[in-house]
């Protein structure tokens, strides 16, 4: 049994979508509440468990010692394997960068495709907004879970044990469309990427599945959304 205590998320049943059956996306890939809540618990557990067993190491959290960008990329991958295990219509797509992230079992030989018809892309990020860079403006159905890690992270002061756990604040799944893009300027290397307007985000916004009173003080989800706090 191991000393080490580190903090671990809990999903709140509270902070979901009550008319969740009425999202499109939902009901096309038959999807439940508890696909999304277990997710969240069994990538909650995972986490909890990595970290005890790095700190016993003497190498901290893992989320503390990842750089940001990296971190969101574990998630995103952690987040299709862990949503294709609980959902009883998806399946990872087995093609290294084939779309999207999650397609229908059954449909294409060894779950391997370029571009399947249809499926859903997993996003994980931590911008609060949900707004998430991407290589293409492109129609698909989208699924961005918003996370939280303790800012503190980087202060070797304060004690493991108080630092506060990785935690999913909102969860989003929605179809967008190309018209619902705008495409960013080149940066220093030249990539072009695109992320949903202002007008694309507040339309996705609305299909929310999960939101914590972290996302629901928002200033964008008290002006469209005006849900209470919990």
């Amino acid at each position: 049994m191991s000393n080490i205590n580190v903090q671990v998320a809990e999903v709140n049943d509270a902070f979901f979508n009550p008319r969740l059956a009425d999202n499109p996306c939902v009901s096309r890939y038959n999807l439940r509440k508890a696909d999304f809540a277990n997710t969240m618990t069994d990538i909650y557990e995972f986490m909890g468990d990595l970290n005890v067993m790095s700190v016993e190491r003497g190498w901290g959290r893992f989320e503390d010692m990842l750089q940001l960008q990296a971190l969101s990329n574990v998630l995103s991958n952690l987040l299709n394997s862990t949503m294709a295990k609980h959902s009883r219509e998806l399946v990872v797509n087995t093609l290294p960068n084939g779309h999207p992230d999650l397609i229908r079992t059954g449909i294409y030989p060894n779950n391997l495709v370029a571009e399947a018809e249809d499926g859903v892309e997993m996003k994980a990020t931590r911008n609060t907004g949900a707004a998430v860079d991407m290589h293409s403006a492109r129609e698909q159905d989208l699924c961005t879970f918003v996370y939280q890690v303790d800012e503190r992270r980087d202060d070797p002061g304060v004690p493991i044990a108080e630092r506060q756990p990785l935690t999913f604040t909102g969860i989003f799944l929605g179809h967008v469309t190309e018209e619902d893009y705008r495409h960013n300027e080149r940066g220093e290397r030249g990539t072009r990427t695109a992320t949903l307007s202002k007008d694309g985000l507040s339309s996705y916004r609305r299909s929310w599945v999960y939101l914590t009173n972290e996302l629901r003080g928002t200033i964008w989800a008290s002006r469209s959304l005006n849900l209470p706090m919990l």
